[in-house]
């Protein structure tokens, strides 16, 4: 393919990869080439370029490019030179000094990559350079002291180096400039040595000086971006003040500045009339005393307030939900108490979403940086790229969280950890679609965490760690690729993440009045009935032969009865049996019997309730089958429910023992009485068992035989249960 009138190559925003071979060249026709958003790699050899003597342009930003910048790029034969754009790659080493050599260069953007050394001082050279961005490299240094002799910049971007010295005199010949940034060097010097009245282009400005902002600033009328943070700026009441004469501020950044001084309360300190397009207010990390004012009321246009990591204290104010712009709000590690105020709820950029007519696309000058919502730092550009969040970390609020917390469905960041918070997680959080981060850790909740959470498709980050909370954790979405840590300080918590497995609890029965457990009389009938059948059964397996065509008949019919009386569950027992008859000791040790021992919270009225027929039944049993010819054997002629308070009469009152002693006392009647039940009734099943055999020895056993009977005969078949 012949390419010898290619001028052009664009093919930036692709996900092209490779290097380039020694051997590449461009060809002598070439002006531009665009390699940006690129996965290229490798370095570029200076024989590149050595072609190429039309070559204007050159952008590869955001590659994997490494090694120096090759020298050659614009010696000789790159005279034409008129913008070299390679930020966000990972060149090394110093800027060649032959880059200075070409007066035409107007574009320098080298930033984010891993250059070195000083800036020579012929850059002054450039004399229609207009953009120079060398930040977040490692260079070293002063900033050159004629570097005023560049008239034609217009930014002036070399913040994030390890530059040192004064910020230099000559500087304010550049009355073009419109961006400086020096944050974040090792710069000295005093703000108020420097005039910055000639700036009148100047929009955005980014130092980290010392010294107090003085009245000529307020003639940068066209001011929109101020930052002044990690300084011991001094004077925040007079700057603000001053700063108030700069009507189209809209970015105001004050933050770090590690002076401990009253958040000033004057209401008149901002009039309704000034910072009405302020829209970014950091305040952050000032050690501010005092509460949060009432002028930042007054502050419509606000859409980002961040007054984090200061002394203030009070209550979060109801304002808040007034302004009609205001998304991201940071209010984390202060001394705020109170509640949760539902006024933010009503934050209206936080509940509805906007169109896209409405939405502030506003250009930040210089980046911001903003809390991290999933796993690192992020810097926005655009207001409209922040993420919507509410940051109440590390304070003193309690209180519920509100179940109208699901109203703010557009927020993307909610941070309520290390507070006092109590209650449950309402399960209206499972509404906010669009959360990314959820922190609660660090607080006092309870209850389940809502199953409902796992269907919040965009979470990335959620921690509910050192509260009280217990059950399953959720199981799906999201949830199965959190770590230990976002549950961790919760005992009660269970599941897979945790290595703990979660227990059945069956269901407890609760009544009315003080939470006490009350016998499941279900559980207490079978194994009653058990300890009959396995009675029964072992007596039958010694007379197997005998017996076997009546056990088929007459024991299914015995234990229907006993079943129908006590519980559903006997008749999937019959075919139970034990390998070996129970002895006495045995049936003593039964299960059975330690359940029917109560315990103190058992000794209610439920329990009397549901015991008493069981007993009367008993004792109605025996007196029927002994008649008038024998007599009673030994109990009281009382009734047993006399012992027993009435169910809507509290316990009696014993004013000769403690209470202990009478529980302990009932407890012990309770329990020879029911031992005497259950020796009453396997005497009497014994008693069946021997007729029975009688009868089988006899040939009698079939019911179905048709053999004449005599009547005492047949009052004692039907004693048995084997005719009706």
């Amino acid at each position: 393919m012949s390419l010898k009138r290619l001028e052009i190559v664009d093919l930036s925003y692709n996900r092209l990869l490779g290097n380039f071979a020694a051997s590449d060249k461009l060809p002598a026709t070439i002006q531009m080439v665009d390699l940006s958003s690129n996965q290229f790699h490798g370095t570029i050899e200076c024989s590149f370029f050595e072609l190429a003597l039309n070559f204007q342009s050159f952008n590869i930003n955001n590659n994997s490019f490494s090694g120096p910048i090759p020298s050659s790029i614009c010696f000789g034969q790159c005279s034409n030179l008129l913008s070299l754009r390679a930020g966000f790659n990972n060149l090394s080493e110093g800027v060649p000094k032959d880059i200075y050599m070409v007066p035409i260069l107007q574009e320098l953007y080298l930033p984010a990559n891993r250059l070195s050394g000083v800036i020579d001082g012929t850059i002054v050279n450039l004399i229609n350079l207009r953009t120079l961005a060398l930040y977040g490299n490692k260079l070293t240094g002063i900033i050159p002291q004629h570097i005023g002799t560049l008239s034609n910049l217009e930014h002036l971007l070399l913040h994030i180096n390890k530059l040192n010295g004064t910020l230099p005199q000559s500087l304010t010949n550049c009355t073009r400039l419109t961006a400086l940034n020096l944050r974040v060097n090792l710069l000295e010097g005093e703000l108020s040595a420097f005039d910055f009245s000639k700036f009148i282009q100047l929009r955005s400005i980014d130092l980290g000086l010392n010294g107090e902002v003085l009245p000529d600033i307020m003639a940068l009328q066209s001011l929109s971006f101020l930052s002044l943070s990690n300084n011991r700026l001094n004077n925040f009441t007079s700057a603000m003040r001053i700063l108030t004469g700069c009507k189209n501020l809209t970015t105001l950044i004050l933050s770090k500045n590690l002076y401990n001084e009253p958040l000033p309360g004057d209401e008149n300190l901002i009039r309704a009339d000034e910072f009405q397009n302020l829209q970014v207010l950091g305040l952050g990390g000032r050690g501010f005393t005092g509460q949060i004012p009432m002028w930042l009321s007054r502050l419509d246009k606000l859409e980002v307030l961040d007054l984090s990591l200061n002394n203030i204290t009070g209550s979060v104010p109801g304002w808040f939900g007034n302004l009609p712009n205001l998304f991201y709000l940071d209010l984390s590690q202060n001394l705020l108490s109170g509640y949760f105020t539902k006024e933010l709820i009503k934050l209206r950029r936080l509940a509805t979403q906007q169109t896209s007519d409405q939405v502030d696309q506003s250009y930040l000058e210089l980046p911001v940086f903003v809390q991290p919502n999933n796993a690192s730092n992020l810097q926005y550009n655009r207001l409209s790229n922040l993420p919507p969040a509410i940051y109440l970390r590390s304070n003193n609020i309690s209180g519920t969280i509100s179940i109208e917390i699901g109203q703010l469905k557009f927020i993307v960041a909610l941070d309520l950890s290390n507070n006092n918070f109590f209650g449950s997680i309402p399960d209206t959080i499972s509404y906010l679609t669009n959360l990314e981060k959820l922190d609660l850790s660090g607080n006092h909740l309870s209850g389940q965490i809502p199953q409902s959470l796992k269907n919040l498709h965009f979470l990335s980050f959620f921690s509910v760690a050192y509260n009280y909370l217990e059950g399953p954790i959720p199981v799906g979405g999201h949830f199965d690729t959190f770590p230990n840590s976002s549950f961790e300080g919760n005992p009660g918590l269970c599941g897979l993440i945790l290595q703990r497995l979660c227990a059945y609890k069956p269901k407890t029965e609760i009544r009315q009045g003080p939470k006490k457990e009350i016998i499941n009389w279900h559980g207490f009938g079978i194994s009653y009935g058990v300890s009959f059948i396995l009675a029964v059964s072992q007596l039958i397996s010694a007379f197997y032969t005998l017996i076997r065509i009546w056990a088929f008949e007459a024991i299914p019919n015995l234990g229907k009865k006993f079943a129908k009386k006590y519980c559903d569950g006997i008749p999937r027992m019959l075919g139970w049996e034990q390998p070996k008859r129970l002895t006495s000791s045995e049936v003593v040790n039964l299960e059975v019997i330690s359940t029917l021992i109560p315990t103190e919270v058992e000794l209610e009225e439920v329990y009397w309730k549901e015991l008493t027929p069981c007993v009367e039944e008993e004792d109605t049993d025996s007196q029927d089958s002994k008649g008038n010819d024998t007599e009673h054997d030994g109990e009281p002629s009382h009734s047993f429910h006399q012992h027993s308070p009435q169910v809507s009469q509290p316990p009696p009152v014993c004013h000769d023992h403690n209470i202990a002693d009478v529980v302990r006392m009932e407890m012990e009647k309770l329990e020879e009485r029911l031992l005497g039940v259950i020796s009453k009734k396997l005497d009497r099943m014994e008693y069946k068992i021997d007729s029975l055999v009688e009868l089988a020895a006899m040939g009698r056993f079939h019911s179905t035989t048709n053999v004449p009977v005599s009547p005492p005969e047949v009052k004692r078949r039907r004693k048995l249960g084997l005719i009706m």
